[in-house]
Order: C-alpha cells, then sequence, then structure tokens
C-alpha cells in the first residue's frame, strides 16, 4: 500500500479552481463580459461550425473534472504522483478555459487561437499520462475519462477556433473554397480520433468527434449538401469506431476467437465417419446393377 503522505497544495486547490471555471462561465454574462460565445461565433461563420447544442458537451467535461478534482484527494491515492501530474495540468487547463472564454467574448480571435493551442496541448499530455497511468500503476479505467472527453472535445474546439480567425480575416478555404476546407478539417479529426482509439484503445475520443461531427451535420444541412454529408460520413465512421473499441476492450473479438479455434479443435479431434459397404450387400430390386452408359 503507498504511503499516506500530505496532500499537495495544487491538489488542494484543484477543486475550488474547477468550481471557479464553472462560475466564471456562468456569470461572464452578467458581469458585461463582451458577447456570448454563439453571437461572436455567427459573426465570423464557417462551415466547421457546430449547432449551438453541441457545446452543452462543456457540462459532462465539467461535471468529470469535478468528479476527478474529489477522488484524487482520497487518502489512498496520497501515494501516487501520477495524481500530483494530472492535477497540476488540469489547474492550468482551467485557468486557460477560463482566459479564453474572456479572449473570444470580446472578440479577441487571434488571442483565442494563442490560449487554445496551449490547451490542446496539455490536452494531449494529460491523455497520455493517465493512459500510462492505467497501464503502469493498475489505476482504473475510469481515470482517463475526463481527459478522453476533454481531448476530443478541445481537437474539435481547436480546428473550429482556426476556421473563426479565418473567417474573421476573409480567408474562406483558398483557392479552393470553404467547402473542401470544411471537409478537409472533417477527415483531420476523424483521422485523429481514429488513430487515439486504435493506439490507446479509447473509445470517448471518437465518440465525442461523432457528436461533434453531427452537430455540424445539423447547422449545415440546408446551406451546404457536401459539408453535411461529409458530415454525416465522419459521424458514423467515429461512432462505429467507438463501438468497436468498446467491444475490443471487452474481449469479446478474443473470446470469437476462442470459440472458433474450440470448434475447429472439437472437429479435427473426432474420428472420421466414412461410410462403410458390405461386400455381401444383395443386388438392387430388378436383378444385377445395370451399366448407367447401357441403352
Amino acid at each position: 500500500m503507498p504511503p499516506t503522505l500530505p496532500l499537495s497544495p495544487l491538489r488542494v486547490a484543484l477543486p475550488a479552481v474547477v468550481v471557479a471555471n464553472v462560475l466564471f462561465n456562468a456569470v461572464a454574462a452578467r458581469i458585461g463580459l463582451g458577447e456570448s460565445v454563439q453571437v461572436v461565433s455567427r459573426r465570423h461563420d464557417h462551415l466547421f461550425m457546430p449547432a449551438p447544442y453541441a457545446f452543452s458537451i462543456w457540462g459532462l467535461i465539467y461535471a468529470a473534472f469535478l468528479a476527478y478534482s474529489v477522488v484524487q484527494l482520497r487518502s489512498v491515492h496520497r501515494g501516487n504522483r501520477v495524481y500530483e501530474r494530472l492535477s497540476a495540468m488540469l489547474i492550468l487547463t482551467n485557468v486557460l478555459a477560463a482566459a479564453w472564454v474572456a479572449a473570444f467574448r470580446v472578440g479577441w480571435i487571434d488571442v483565442s487561437v494563442g490560449i487554445i493551442a496551449p490547451s490542446l496541448a496539455l490536452g494531449v499530455a494529460m491523455f497520455v499520462t493517465a493512459h500510462h497511468a492505467r497501464a503502469t500503476h493498475g489505476l482504473s479505467t475510469w481515470i482517463t475519462a475526463p481527459f478522453s472527453l476533454y481531448l476530443g472535445w478541445i481537437s474539435v474546439a481547436t480546428l473550429a477556433n482556426v476556421s473563426t480567425l479565418l473567417a474573421s480575416r476573409g480567408v474562406t478555404g483558398g483557392a479552393y473554397g470553404p467547402t473542401p476546407f470544411a471537409v478537409a478539417l472533417l477527415a483531420g479529426a476523424v483521422i485523429l480520433a481514429v488513430a487515439l482509439a486504435v493506439g490507446f484503445r479509447d473509445y470517448l475520443v471518437p465518440a465525442v468527434v461523432s457528436w461533434a461531427s453531427f452537430a455540424i451535420l445539423v447547422e449545415h444541412h440546408l446551406t451546404s449538401p457536401s459539408v453535411a454529408a461529409a458530415a454525416l460520413v465522419a459521424a458514423l465512421l467515429t461512432a462505429l469506431c467507438a463501438m468497436l473499441v468498446i467491444l475490443w476492450n471487452l474481449n469479446l473479438f478474443g473470446r470469437w476467437q476462442t470459440r472458433r479455434d474450440l470448434r475447429l479443435a472439437r472437429v479435427e479431434l473426432e474420428p472420421e465417419r466414412a461410410p462403410l459397404r458390405d461386400s455381401q450387400d444383395p443386388p438392387s430390386r430388378g436383378g444385377a446393377p445395370r451399366d448407367s452408359f447401357a441403352g
């Protein structure tokens, strides 16, 4: 059993930081901090923009962050330095999230991109650290859930934020136009999600990307059928990927293979049952057997 150590200030502060970030998002409009994220996004509309309901996933992400911030305070986890590293990165992630909201609400799109880029890097670092800790320290699989949810969404949000910046400067896909650019971003999101799903056997990242892709379909199914079709394909592919990883984690593929091998082994062990013919069998009815080629 790991030794019981005193909690570090970072781990004690983490729940308060998460709650403070949630409260800041809730009261930003009341304190007159610029315009809402949706209003600013609409002003610089682009084809990678998801429907507004997609942003409700932040509620799930913050709930997962808060759950982690409480669990990491338990005495049984005090001797594990992995929680120390994750908590430090998560505090910085919440501080950057509040800074991004402030910058985006006041219309500083370029500053918001400068903030979300290190947020994405932190998302990758937390995701890799949590998965490594689960594999090497025998921690619960659920330790990866908050960071998988966050990485899945922040990867899509980063692409959307860059698209907003380009739209704010009048760049809409360059010589190829906005539609191929949006389709390319969707393809990139799918490739990233599938790579993380296969590399880490993680189903939440592709599930979140599927959620975001379907929201892009909802937003643009009337204005851009091509983007909507690409978003539908992206949503289906990532949803299928998530389901396959779930089956993989449940070892159902291995069980099917085991059952197949057992069936083959039983077949090989069974003696061959060749039909036996008695040489003294009476001739067929009607006398001696006839030659089938006889006239």
